[in-house]
């Protein structure tokens, strides 16, 4: 029988790569391997919890891949998971500097041990040429010890080797984000809309979907919709924001921005894997006006369901959904929102 381990936040953590690395266990399940999970910083689900910002729970998850041996070791990575120190004025700098170095050391040990057998899914990494050489020199350490870099699409590997040049090309490989994903609902659009209690709804429907903050753009989406003629489309910006002064923050600024009766509902919730799927489902038109993004779980559910996609104009769109209306300005996704609108009536 083979066996693996993932490397990953699992549910419940509220988290995309969270639901994504589940779906991939549950398919190595399905085939008959047994899983390992080991999440390096979130409690999950049947998941070996392994801290990466202590010693403790670096030593832990070593243990773990060194004795208890897999066939094959998939690691979801992004820089929140692995390189997280603990808080500043928590632990004396010496500390949080030795700590950075074992989370490194478990990285390229990993890489080491593990070979042609092991895969690191990239999903996140903060990488610019104008970073501090040591930042840079962590993320090389990170990565460049994997058998295979897996990335969603061209654009983010060749960012990524933009930045890191040790990095072998013929070792890299770009898989669809859709690759394990499956719907957690099998209703027809209207069953959604009736499920989520939206069936009064007649017009087309325009859809942001996910976790509220800065970097979405979704205030981009309500300045756009705003500025159409009167008409019975409806925009959701459904999600949550970060339980911090940011998130806070930017779910005040979505609120003061909608004006009465225009349309526009700000639906504010913690949403399950069911949940979220009905609302892909219920949409006609999925709207993404995020500023920056390596690649979107929000877009490949969204395709699963057939969902027209509006999405800003980012290589990482560009690359992974081609087929898609893409825009620049608000003046531009205003525009589009209008014809959409138009031909939804």
């Amino acid at each position: 029988m083979k066996s693996a381990i993932i490397v990953s936040t699992f549910p419940p953590a509220a988290c995309g790569i969270a639901a994504y690395a589940e779906q991939q266990a549950r398919q190595l399940e399905e085939l008959g391997e047994v899983v390992l999970r080991i999440s390096p910083r979130d409690p999950g689900k049947n998941a070996e919890l392994c801290e990466f910002s202590t010693f403790h729970g670096i030593l832990r998850y070593l243990w773990l891949i060194l004795f208890r041996k897999k066939q094959s070791l998939t690691l979801h990575y992004a820089d929140r998971f692995y390189l997280r120190l603990p808080e500043q004025g928590s632990e004396v700098e010496i500390i949080r500097a030795f700590i950075r170095l074992f989370q490194l050391f478990a990285l390229m040990v990993t890489g080491l041990i593990m070979g042609k057998n092991g895969q690191m899914i990239v999903h996140e990494i903060n990488l610019d040429k104008t970073m501090p050489l040591t930042a840079r020199l962590c993320r090389t350490t990170a990565l460049r010890f994997f058998g295979t870099l897996s990335f969603h699409n061209a654009a983010q590997r060749d960012a990524v080797i933009g930045c890191i040049p040790q990095i072998i090309r013929s070792r890299t490989q770009v898989i669809s984000h859709g690759r394990f994903l499956k719907r957690y609902f099998q209703g027809t659009q209207w069953e959604a809309r009736a499920s989520l209690g939206l069936s009064g709804d007649h017009g087309p429907m325009f859809l942001c979907l996910g976790f509220w903050n800065s970097s979405k753009g979704f205030e981009d989406a309500i300045d756009a919709f705003v500025s159409l003629p009167k008409s019975p489309a409806k925009l959701y910006i459904v999600g949550s924001p970060k339980d911090d002064a940011e998130g806070m923050g930017y779910a005040g600024m979505l609120e003061s921005r909608i004006p009465g009766g225009s349309g526009i509902n700000l639906v504010r919730k913690t949403l399950s894997d069911g949940e979220f799927d009905q609302w892909l489902q219920a949409t006609d038109v999925v709207i993404l006006p995020y500023h920056a993004i390596s690649s979107s779980g929000v877009a490949a559910r969204a395709s699963l369901y057939g969902k027209k996609l509006v999405l800003r104009d980012l290589p990482s769109f560009r690359d992974e959904y081609p087929e898609s209306i893409f825009f620049k300005t608000t003046e531009e996704l205003a525009r589009m929102l209008r014809n959409l609108s138009d031909a939804g009536r």
